[in-house]
């Protein structure tokens, strides 16, 4: 934090505690969207609805597969941060942003689901 001024914070956004929120929100957002949303007391039950529980599997598992996975190119494209950071802006070889720990990769999906 001290190699930012305060006002430009949003340069802290690339280190894995914002890697671990997206997860977890995205999680929630999709579970609360399969909870509330889905059937009424005159309508099928959502889980009839193929094409939906075709979309929120697929969904969940590429969400899955992202946090599972080493870090490759689609997760340079969503930004995660699987491997140490260096190269953007604050960070540096000299004070780098760690990656997110193995670990916690593997116990967040037992935390969220």
């Amino acid at each position: 934090v001290h190699l930012v001024r305060i006002t430009e914070w949003w340069k802290l956004n690339r280190n894995w505690e914002t890697t671990t929120l997206f997860f977890m929100y995205t999680f929630q957002l999709f579970w609360s969207a399969i909870v509330y949303s889905f059937g009424d007391v005159f309508r099928l039950p959502w889980y009839t609805n193929l094409f939906l529980m075709f979309l929120v599997t697929s969904s969940l598992g590429f969400l899955i597969y992202l946090l599972q996975s080493e870090p490759n190119y689609v997760t340079r494209a969503f930004h995660l941060v699987f491997e140490d950071v260096t190269e953007y802006e604050p960070w540096s070889r000299k004070h780098y942003c760690p990656a997110m720990p193995k670990a916690l990769r593997a116990q967040l999906p037992l935390v969220i689901i």
